[in-house]
């Protein structure tokens, strides 16, 4: 294939990434997922939830409600990514988008472990980082709007709200998650896989800051005078 050939390949797919179909496509996956994954466990956490009026199960049901708010997180997600405008730049190569596969979906592998058995109190724990952390994502996206995305890619610059605190709070929430999944489930497994996806967002994130950098001058500003994650800290 000569050049000429390929250049006009190339072109012909980054106005089809600017397209709404493409959009679509590319949350497809997820919404598979989750309409198998949502179809699969709704009776059983629906059971759960009745059966506690009768007898009642604690941590039966901050199980449940810790794996609901979840589902309500992911179909907000879902929903931001079919909505979201064209990107005005995006990281190149293939590494930054395997950071975003990474950090977006290792934290699946959670449903391959077994339940720890958990004390009540270290149950309430979990359920409490679960349940805030999905609460505090959908601000954050809601915060974020149609700017919404998975890879490293510059829509529009926010500053405002959470993002005037820190300049990734939707990783925050995430983590928040993440480490409440982890106290569920079985141990090493469970903390050493929070480690590996904290360190994909950790890549993820330098990612994000380098496209932004390049596509909006005032982003340099905006870094000096905030947190990456943690206000104050990191």
């Amino acid at each position: 294939m000569n050049s000429a050939r390929w250049k006009a390949i190339v072109l012909s797919f980054r106005a089809f990434e600017r397209t709404k179909l493409y959009d679509f496509l590319a949350a497809l996956p997820l919404v598979v997922w989750y309409v198998s994954r949502l179809w699969e466990r709704w009776p059983e956490l629906a059971g759960t939830l009745i059966a506690a009026q009768v007898a009642p199960d604690p941590i039966g049901v901050l199980r449940a409600l810790a794996e609901i708010g979840t589902f309500g997180f992911v179909l907000f997600v879902i929903v931001m990514l079919i909505v979201r405008v064209p990107p005005k730049a995006k990281a190149q190569g293939i590494l930054p988008r395997v950071a975003g596969l990474i950090g977006t979906f290792a934290t699946l592998l959670y449903l391959q472990l077994e339940p720890a058995d958990l004390s009540l109190p270290m149950q309430t724990l979990a359920v409490v980082l679960v349940v805030g952390g999905c609460f505090f994502g959908i601000f954050v996206v809601i915060a974020l709007g149609r700017s919404f995305s998975i890879m490293a890619e510059a829509r529009q610059l926010k500053t405002g709200g959470p993002y005037a605190l820190v300049r990734h709070p939707l990783y925050l929430a995430e983590e928040l998650i993440v480490i409440g999944a982890a106290i569920q489930y079985q141990q090493p497994w469970g903390a050493l896989l929070a480690i590996v996806h904290f360190g994909c967002q950790i890549w993820r994130m330098h990612n994000e800051e380098r496209v932004l950098a390049a596509a909006f001058p005032q982003y340099a500003a905006y870094a000096a005078r905030t947190s990456r994650l943690i206000p104050g800290i990191y």
